[in-house]
C-alpha cells in the first residue's frame, strides 16, 4: 500500500465521521424540536376532558 492511498482512506474516514456527526446533531435538533411541539399537543388533548376507563 502506497502512502497515497494510506492518506486517502484517512481523509475519507474523518469526512465521514465529520458527516456522521453533523447528521446526528441536526437529527437531535430535529428530533427535540418535534417532541416539544408533541407535548402540546398532548396537553391540549389532555385538557378537553371526557371518559376515562
Amino acid at each position: 500500500m502506497s502512502v497515497t492511498w494510506f492518506l486517502t482512506t484517512i481523509v475519507g474516514m474523518v469526512m465521514a465521521f465529520v458527516i456522521a456527526y453533523v447528521h446526528t446533531k441536526r437529527y437531535e435538533k430535529r428530533l427535540a424540536r418535534y417532541d416539544t411541539s408533541s407535548e402540546l399537543q398532548k396537553e391540549k388533548a389532555d385538557n378537553k376532558g371526557g371518559n376515562s376507563a
